[in-house]
């Protein structure tokens, strides 16, 4: 029942009616769910920026004698601990309890069976809940569906709004035959070769969601 809540605002340090420490530490982790394995990392406040975090989201803070937060641990907010790929074969049995998932992270192809539970993920781009070597979930993601117009290094632009990139933003190129190979962003970025077939973000900016995959082909001549 924490009493802290509200936007971030990294230009005025502030987080709802709070003052925020300049030297604030933060650590965001993805759940506290004693049955779930826990993935952790640290947060730079102008990571969440304009998020807006209620008091769920807020496990623990300190204040100094000034009232000002500095030290806060968050609840899965960014997101930036999971894996984010693409998943190019299910097979999965819901009787028998039986899954077999393959899937691309970093431009490398996995493959991960399950007994005794199943994921609720169909083929295309997903986030992945990995802990080392053993995958607990597996979800897909939204695809934008406005009209992209524009793209940089940090931002993809629609007709409506701008959807910011994750640091480790992956980019994909996909052939005719549906196979991958990830490419360096700024080969999209820098060339009129290519055409967008997706960019998938895994929540909204304001809930502290980021532009994860890029998915592009060679435009047609």
């Amino acid at each position: 029942n924490s009493k802290v809540a509200g936007t971030f605002n990294y230009d005025s340090l502030t987080l709802g009616n709070y003052l925020v420490s300049k030297n604030v530490k933060i650590l965001d982790v993805s759940t506290i769910d004693d049955n779930e394995p826990a993935l952790f990392k640290t947060v730079l406040p102008q990571r969440i920026d304009g998020v807006k975090l209620t008091s769920s989201n807020i496990l623990y803070y300190e204040l100094n004698e000034k009232n000002a937060i500095t030290k806060l641990i968050i609840k899965d907010v960014t997101g930036d601990y999971y894996n984010y790929g693409i998943v190019t074969k299910v097979d999965k049995n819901s009787e028998a309890m039986f899954g077999y998932y393959e899937f691309i992270i970093n431009g490398n192809q996995l493959a991960y069976q399950t007994q005794n539970s199943i994921f609720g993920v169909n083929k295309g781009v997903a986030r992945i809940k990995r802990d080392g070597n053993n995958i607990s979930s597996m979800q897909n993601i939204s695809m934008i569906k406005d009209k992209i117009t524009d793209i940089t290094n940090t931002f993809i632009s629609t007709s409506k709004t701008n959807y910011l990139l994750a640091e480790n933003v992956e980019v994909y190129y996909r052939n005719s035959e549906y196979d991958y190979m990830l490419i360096d962003i700024n080969d999209l970025v820098n060339s009129d070769e290519y055409s967008i077939q997706g960019a998938y973000y895994d929540k909204t900016q304001t809930s502290g969601g980021r532009v994860r995959i890029i998915v592009i082909t060679k435009k047609s001549k």
